[in-house]
């Protein structure tokens, strides 16, 4: 997404990650969104939806610099052999 304002253009890369559970805490990531989110750092954030196609009850978080996260142990990231 790019965005305009007062004359400068910043860009954001946004990944939507949909559950219909409310409860799915866990996100599948493929190599390339990894790379990406590490290239990009705060430009690169992750809105993970919760209960999608409820209406009533849908929930949405927005993780930004997922680099970040992941550096200070806030996130973790697991390997499914």
């Amino acid at each position: 997404m790019t965005f305009t304002n007062n004359g400068s253009t910043q860009e954001v890369f946004v990944e939507v990650k949909t559950t219909i559970r409310r409860d799915r805490h866990f996100i599948h990531m493929s190599a390339n969104e990894l790379d990406l989110a590490l290239k990009e750092k705060e430009r690169y954030h992750i809105y993970r939806v919760y209960g999608a196609g409820d209406v009533q009850n849908v929930r949405l978080c927005r993780i930004k610099n997922l680099a970040q996260h992941l550096h200070s142990k806030s996130l973790e990231l697991f390997l499914f052999v």
